[in-house]
């Protein structure tokens, strides 16, 4: 089973690959669906873990732009 085929429109936006996919009058924009709010300031009195969760949540965000 797959899922129904969407099409792209003026007025409708796609979901793609956690991306929103959406269509201008000449152009095709490509937009996080809100991995960027997921990016916070980090204690740096805290363990590392946090600097890494963060610093990857960046590195997605960079590889999708």
């Amino acid at each position: 089973m797959a899922k129904p085929k969407e099409k792209l429109n003026l007025t409708t936006p796609l979901l793609f690959n956690g991306c929103i996919l959406s269509l201008n009058e000449d152009s095709i924009a490509l937009c996080q669906k809100g991995q960027g709010k997921k990016i916070d300031v980090i204690n740096v009195n805290s363990p590392k873990q946090g600097y890494v969760e963060q610093r990857a949540c960046g590195a997605y965000v960079a590889s999708i732009c």
